[in-house]
């Protein structure tokens, strides 16, 4: 082949390496790319394809960011080679936010700052912007807040200087806003608004999707109820399904899964997140907390917990995988090992340091060292979950205050500021998965029954009641009789009301019109009130108002909610 004609099948290649990318096909992408780099000689066009082709490997799957992270480091030393340093360096940060994805967390940070230390002596530029934006994030990741946020400041600054392109202006506000944000700091939520803002103006898909979601993250951090929260991530996991980013949102479908008692679904989701993913750890907790509250403790799972928690230690995101961690070996009456894993956090709750798995963690503690009898621990963990908190906080930080008062009354006797405080949890901190919500729920009964007067027995049963049917809806079977042995000595009943409950399930759903049930499955299909409205012809204002109705006599509060119903009422349609 002459050098023109290799120069054609180059350019081809590349052409057809695009077209597929485009069209989500990254693999063949990858392919056409690694084709073209056995015809091309020059330094520079050779770092552009492995630039390229790093980035198709990543979106080929999680299971290929270590051979994106590869393609980048070719790319860097191609461009070095050639004498391009700026180009040099932007292929460090790509190959920085793949070797983080791989988990090569301690690499990926010496690589940022490496690329830092060559742009800062070339002067400001949207380059440089940029990876101090990255180096923000991987900070935030290894749990350096504040300078984390120092880093994601100074981005911004940069951004709007050098009037960068939107996405980099986007990337570091939506970087920058979360970190200030952690710091309990209201002005995070205002970048992150902005971020998605103009990340919508400028048609970035992914950067949109992000920022949206990081927006609910912002709200959350600094105080908003648990209410609010769900409608702000409801609306930002709709906003990625419109823009076709949904899948980069597996972690918190993974929560609301739980939370909404739809495990079969979380079992399937989390069974096919491969190994390398940066998800991994929560997903194989999250399946090992399914099959120990309806299977029972199995010796796996302390092998399981403590593979989780060699990886995911030394990370922010990974923290809240280890102490969900303890909260499956507490689930399968792993009191000692719970406590001693749960230890190697409780410097991060002294931090003050929003986690709320740390939070439940923290009052699930309380628990643990009480059922083994050290008393003396038992105390600490108390004194731990009453620790001062921030300006602007977590509800779940400020619940589990409330839950260490309830504690301390009781402890001096104050039976009734208990019930008033584990109530005041339950109004507060209610959106969770089941345990912590069992456990408030327990101690409260006890402290009813230990008050004893007319009316405390039947809010008893009352209350036993509520957590049955927390552990009902997902079908978790020893915990139900766990549960039932439980109440057993409390001189409770737990009562096979099955038949009961799914007749006052359907009660309310006979009411549901047909146009109702055609719009509730529109809402589990994901689609915004405005697509509904396009989609049945019909004006935004009626579908408000259908939508109004759903909740009312359905008697939710949130459209995960009605999607979770439609569910169930698929699955009991197929069983009878």
């Amino acid at each position: 082949m002459d050098r023109g004609d290799g120069q054609r099948a180059l350019t081809d290649l590349r052409v057809a390496a695009s077209e597929a990318r485009a069209n989500g096909a990254n693999a063949l992408a990858a392919a056409h790319l690694k084709r073209a780099l056995e015809l091309a000689s020059d330094q520079t066009e050779r770092g552009d394809l492995y630039l390229e082709l790093a980035r198709a490997e990543a979106a080929t799957g999680a299971g290929r960011f270590r051979h994106a992270a590869h393609a980048a480091e070719e790319a860097r030393r191609h461009f070095a080679q050639g004498g391009d340093v700026r180009k040099a360096a932007q292929a460090a940060i790509v190959e920085a936010r793949f070797r983080w994805h791989a988990r090569e967390t301690d690499l990926a940070l010496e690589i940022v700052r490496a690329a830092i230390a060559t742009l800062t002596a070339l002067g400001e530029s949207e380059e440089l912007a940029e990876a101090h934006a990255e180096l923000s994030r991987q900070l935030a990741l290894a749990h350096q807040s504040e300078e984390a946020a120092r880093w994601g400041e100074s981005a911004v600054s940069m951004a709007r200087r050098v009037s960068a392109q939107p996405k980099i202006l986007v990337d570091a506000l939506t970087t920058a806003g979360v970190q200030i944000a952690l710091l309990g700091r209201l002005e995070g939520v205002a970048l992150l608004e902005e971020s998605a803002a103009l990340a919508l103006r400028s048609a970035l898909p992914v950067e949109a999707a992000r920022a949206n979601h990081n927006w609910a993250i912002t709200l959350f951090l600094t105080g908003c109820t648990e209410k609010e929260f769900r409608a702000a991530l409801e609306l930002s996991l709709a906003t990625a399904r419109r823009l076709g980013h949904e899948s980069q949102f597996a972690y918190v479908n993974l929560v609301l899964l739980l939370y909404d008692g739809r495990w079969d679904e979380l079992v399937s989701l989390a069974s096919v997140i491969p190994e390398e993913s940066s998800l991994s750890t929560r997903a194989q907790v999250s399946l090992e907390y399914v099959r120990t509250a309806r299977e029972g403790p199995n010796k796996r799972t302390l092998n399981v917990v403590a593979r989780v928690a060699a990886r995911a230690r030394g990370q922010a995101e990974g923290l809240g995988d280890i102490a969900f961690g303890a909260q499956v070996l507490y689930l399968a009456g792993e009191w000692r090992a719970g406590l001693e894993l749960a230890e190697t956090l409780a410097g991060t709750l002294t931090d003050r340091y929003p986690m709320p798995q740390l939070d439940d963690t923290a009052m699930l503690s309380v628990e643990a060292a009480r059922t083994i009898g050290d008393h003396p621990l038992e105390l600490r963990w108390i004194e731990r979950c009453a620790a001062k908190g921030r300006p602007h906080e977590p509800v779940t930080a400020t619940a589990r205050r409330a839950f260490a008062r309830a504690e301390l009354a009781l402890r001096d006797g104050a039976i009734n500021q208990a019930i008033t405080h584990y109530c005041e949890w339950i109004g507060l901190h209610d959106d969770v998965h089941p345990l912590p919500r069992e456990l408030v729920r327990r101690r409260l009964i006890e402290a009813l029954l230990a008050r004893n007067e007319p009316g405390d027995r039947v809010a008893s049963e009352a209350t036993l009641a509520e957590i049955a049917v927390m552990w009902r809806r997902p079908r978790a079977a020893h915990r139900l009789a766990w549960l039932a042995g439980w109440a057993a000595r409390h001189g409770l009943s737990l009562a096979e009301d099955a038949g009961r409950s799914r007749a006052s399930e359907e009660r309310p759903a006979a009411r549901i019109s047909p146009r109702e049930r055609e719009v509730a499955l529109l809402i589990a299909n994901g689609l915004s009130n405005r697509a509904i409205a396009a989609r049945l012809g019909l004006s935004e204002r009626t579908i408000e108002a259908h939508v109004e109705h759903i909740l009312d006599k359905l008697g939710f509060s949130s459209r995960a909610k009605v999607a979770a119903w439609v569910t169930e009422e698929a699955n009991h349609t197929q069983r009878h």
